[in-house]
C-alpha cells in the first residue's frame, strides 16, 4: 500500500496548499483506501447540512459554526465525521476539535468518532474520551495503517470486536494446499474451551502457533469420548464431565491452571462455516493418542 507514493510533502506548507488541497490530496485518497466512496454501502456524504444548526448544553443554545467536510456512513448509518483544516491550523486542541465535537453529537448526526486533518497530521477522537484515539503525522500514516484501519474503516466503525478474532487454523491449512484425508498430529495442545455440539458430537478450541497465532476448532464423535476423558488429569475430570452433562454443556478454560493438554490425530473437516463475522473450518479428530 502506497497511498502517497508520488506525493511531494514539501508542498503542504506552501501558501497555496489550503483546506481544499488537504481534502483532495490527503483525505480523499485515505478514504478511498479505507473503502469509502460517494456511493454504495460505505458512503461519503460531503458537507452535510443540518436542519437545526445548533445544539443545547442544558438550557444553553450553541450554534454550529462549521459543517465538517465528510460524513461517513455504513449501510445508511452515520459512523464518523472528518473535517479538513489548513496546515496552519491546530487539530488537537482549541476551537477546531471543539467544533467538530459539537457537530458529532448533534441530534441529526450522532456519531461516536470525529476526525480532523490539516495535511501534516491526522487525529481521531471519541466523543466520550478526552485524548485522541488515533494520531499520526501524515508521513507516518502508512506505517500505522493497521492501527488506523481498526479505528476508522467501515469494519472498525461498526464491528471493532472482529479485530480481536484470531485466524482460523483450518482455513490456514486449506490455503497451504492441505487436502481432506491428510493427517495432522498434535502431541500436546492446551484447550481454550470445550463443549457439546449435539447428542453425538463434541468440540474444543485450542490456540495454534501456525504462521502466527491461530485458533483451531476440533470436533470429535462421542465414540471417542472415553479416549478423550482418559487424557484429562484426575483432579480436573469431575469438573469437565459435569460441564459436558449439564446445561449449557460447555466449559471455558481461562488460565493454564484450569486447562489441560490433549494429544490427537485429525484431518480437515467436511464443511466451511461462514457467518457475518468470520469464516472457519473445524478439523475432525480421528484418534486421541496415548501418551
Amino acid at each position: 500500500m502506497e497511498i502517497f507514493k508520488s506525493f511531494d510533502y514539501g508542498i503542504i506548507n506552501s501558501p497555496e496548499f489550503k483546506e481544499d488541497s488537504v481534502r483532495e490530496e490527503i483525505i480523499a485518497p485515505i478514504l478511498k483506501e479505507l473503502g469509502y466512496s460517494a456511493f454504495g454501502e460505505n458512503k461519503i456524504v460531503r458537507s452535510q447540512n443540518l436542519k437545526h444548526p445548533y445544539i443545547y448544553f442544558g438550557t444553553k443554545k450553541e450554534n454550529i459554526t462549521i459543517i465538517p467536510d465528510y460524513l461517513l456512513q455504513v449501510n445508511g448509518v452515520n459512523v464518523a465525521v472528518i473535517d479538513a483544516k489548513s496546515p496552519r491550523e491546530n487539530i488537537l486542541k482549541g476551537k477546531n476539535p471543539e467544533q467538530a465535537y459539537s457537530y458529532a453529537i448533534h441530534k441529526e448526526i450522532r456519531v461516536n468518532k470525529y476526525g480532523l486533518c490539516n495535511g501534516n497530521e491526522i487525529a481521531f477522537f471519541d466523543v466520550n474520551e478526552i485524548e485522541p484515539i488515533f494520531y499520526s503525522e501524515i508521513q507516518e500514516l502508512e506505517e500505522k495503517w493497521e492501527e488506523f484501519y481498526k479505528v476508522i474503516s467501515p469494519l472498525g466503525c461498526t464491528k471493532p470486536y472482529i479485530f480481536n478474532f484470531k485466524p482460523d487454523f483450518g482455513i490456514r491449512l486449506m490455503k497451504t494446499g492441505w487436502v481432506k484425508g491428510n493427517k495432522y498430529y498434535f502431541l500436546g495442545t492446551w484447550l481454550n474451551n470445550l463443549g457439546k455440539l449435539d447428542e453425538s458430537n463434541y468440540t474444543f478450541v485450542s490456540g495454534i502457533p501456525y504462521g502466527g497465532d491461530c485458533l483451531g476448532s476440533f470436533d470429535f464423535h462421542r465414540d471417542l469420548l472415553d479416549d478423550f476423558i482418559s487424557q484429562i488429569p484426575e483432579n480436573k475430570k469431575k469438573k469437565v464431565i459435569n460441564a459436558l452433562t449439564h446445561a449449557p454443556f460447555r466449559i471455558d478454560f481461562s488460565t493454564e491452571e484450569d486447562s489441560f493438554e490433549v494429544a490427537f490425530q485429525c484431518e480437515l473437516g467436511d464443511d466451511v462455516y461462514n457467518n457475518e463475522n468470520e469464516i472457519y473450518c473445524p478439523l475432525k479428530v480421528t484418534e486421541f493418542l496415548k501418551r
